[in-house]
């Protein structure tokens, strides 16, 4: 049932983000009695503290995934657009982001923690499988470079201002950064 709940709120964040989602919305949503609800979950924040620990589960699950799966850093890049581009979507949206920014900036902590963790994981996975790619460059620069253009363009403000398209902004960073280290093979 919780997991009816969880995805139930998942297709609701695209058009309703995370704040002005009711009880009564999401208990529609997921075809429950709101009295259901409230005994899976007691309160909204209950119920979105899942729904972040539900969202960090999958993603990490599918990084790992990728980075287990591809043996070269193109593929592991290629897959970390494809996890962005598409499961990433659901959190990395403009209203969502806004009403973290308002309304939840813990969860917006916690999001920002975890997409550091799993940059670093990624850049050491890339920089481990390929050592040449940033032989003159200190790994931790690497990552400090990546996490900071990260923060500084996929935020709600840059997107918003720049009236940019966060899926599309996100996949032409990571093809900037695969130029960058030398690991694209198209160009």
């Amino acid at each position: 049932m919780k997991n009816r709940v969880i995805n139930a709120y998942f297709r609701l964040l695209p058009t309703k983000g995370l704040y002005h989602v009711t009880m009564d919305e999401l208990s529609k949503e997921a075809g429950i009695s709101k009295r259901t609800l409230y005994r899976y979950f007691e309160t909204k924040d209950a119920l979105i503290d899942e729904l972040f620990n539900h969202f960090f589960d999958r993603m990490n699950h599918e990084i790992d995934e990728t980075i287990r799966k591809n043996n070269c850093a193109e593929d592991i890049f290629d897959g970390m657009s494809e996890i962005v581009c598409g499961s990433g979507q659901t959190m990395i949206n403009p209203v969502v982001l806004e009403d973290l920014r308002q309304y939840y900036p813990h969860y917006w902590e916690k999001l920002d923690r975890f997409r550091i963790n799993n940059i670093e994981k990624v850049i050491h996975s890339v920089i481990e499988e390929n050592p040449e790619c940033a032989k003159d460059i200190d790994p931790r620069l690497v990552s400090k470079i990546i996490i900071s253009s990260m923060q500084a363009i996929l935020n709600p403000y840059y997107v918003a201002s720049n009236n940019l398209p966060i899926k599309e902004t996100a996949r032409q960073m990571l093809a900037f950064f695969k130029r960058g280290l030398g690991i694209n093979s198209d160009n």
